[in-house]
């Protein structure tokens, strides 16, 4: 799983098997990715990258991401 920052509150959630991932040729994300200052918090099922705008919310097993706003408030949440 590669996770980007590009901007405060916006990232790119890869899940790489094998391979560069940077050979990617996506054209739907035409910003660079920058780096930000995120917290962290990593758990044994869970990991959580929180910014000032927002938070992924990352369950191992099974693979659930979801995005939240910065009060809690899920946004999106996709299961692998």
């Amino acid at each position: 799983l590669l996770i980007q920052t590009y901007a405060s509150g916006i990232f790119r959630v890869q899940l790489v098997t094998s391979g560069d991932a940077s050979s990617d040729s996506s054209y739907c994300v035409v910003l660079k990715p920058q780096n930000f200052t995120n917290q962290i918090i990593e758990q044994a099922n869970t990991i959580e990258v929180i910014s000032d705008k927002c938070s992924l919310e990352i369950t191992k097993k099974p693979l659930r991401i979801a995005l939240k706003a910065a009060k809690g408030i899920k946004i999106s949440e996709d299961l692998g």
